[in-house]
């Protein structure tokens, strides 16, 4: 008996890729309709949509009467064909879209495989990162319009939703990055701010630069000057120097009144200022 329950899960793990393989499924066209047929050749949904893509996990997108819809493998229909866009993203979240007036451009929104709509379909564009959803919204100003077109200005605002739909960052910033898993850098009027992953906002529109952050420190810049600040976005080292290295072990090269010198995360001088750039960095070296 143990010896064929060994013959057996032998045979099935030697199978088991075959088996795999098998289930997969692949676009064909006959007659210029779509369908899919398995791997071993075997017609499993039949040729009947204009267009089809490959399945990504148990989802496809094709095409019937000239609009977009979702089936899974057993072709049944998991997002009607009602739009100009869809897109599988993953955890059963469907990116869709509209034509809107210029060639190209769609509003778009995220909707679930229950047609729950997560995010509104009036967003240029929605790319997920981060577990949130970032939304660009295009602000269009129309200068001359002829036969040919329409000649325009567009100014992208940008905002952040979280994967249940709530709004985090309203949508009216003019760029979002993701500083580190904690913090999200937020521009607006060429200056910055940071906000965290719960849409907080950590410090005041007030800098200019914003570096990593290294031994729990990141450089800002307000005005011409920099120093140090943390990640609850207090400033710990004065925004006082002309220039300032990121940290490294604990040490920072850091430039005031055309003197070079060298400070720890407490802002403490450990080597003294010094006209050449060169000579502080040769002390740097010879304390690591």
């Amino acid at each position: 008996m143990k010896r064929n329950r060994l013959l057996f899960v032998s045979l099935f793990l030697l199978l088991m890729p075959l088996i795999l393989k098998s289930q997969e499924l692949a676009v064909f066209n006959q007659d210029t309709l779509w369908g899919y047929k398995d791997r071993m050749d075997n017609i499993i949904i039949k040729p009947q949509y204009q267009f089809a893509k490959k399945f990504v996990d148990n989802y496809a997108v094709v095409y019937k009467n000239d609009s977009a819809g979702i089936i899974d493998k057993k072709n049944n229909v998991i997002i009607p064909f009602k739009y100009n866009l869809i897109q599988y993203i993953e955890n059963d979240h469907f990116l869709f879209g509209y034509h809107t007036k210029y060639f190209g451009e769609y509003n778009m929104g995220i909707i679930d495989k229950n047609l729950k709509i997560i995010i509104p379909g009036s967003f240029y564009y929605i790319q997920k990162n981060k577990n949130l959803y970032k939304v660009t919204k295009n602000v269009d100003t129309n200068l001359k319009s002829n036969d040919s077109g329409d000649l325009r200005s567009v100014k992208s605002l940008y905002g952040l939703f979280n994967l249940d739909g709530k709004e985090i960052i309203p949508c009216i910033y003019d760029q979002i990055s993701y500083l580190n898993e904690n913090l999200i850098v937020v521009e607006k009027n060429n200056l910055f701010a940071l906000f965290n992953y719960n849409g907080i906002q950590i410090t005041d529109f007030i800098y200019m630069v914003f570096g990593d952050f290294h031994d729990g420190l990141a450089k800002a810049r307000i005005g011409n000057k920099f120093g140090f600040i943390n990640e609850l976005g207090e400033i710990v080292i004065p925004i006082k120097y002309d220039y300032c290295e990121e940290f490294i072990n604990g040490l920072s090269v850091v430039t005031i009144n055309k003197k070079w010198l060298v400070i720890n995360t407490k802002g403490k001088v450990v080597i003294q200022p010094n006209d050449s750039y060169e000579e502080v960095t040769k002390h740097l070296n010879n304390m690591n």
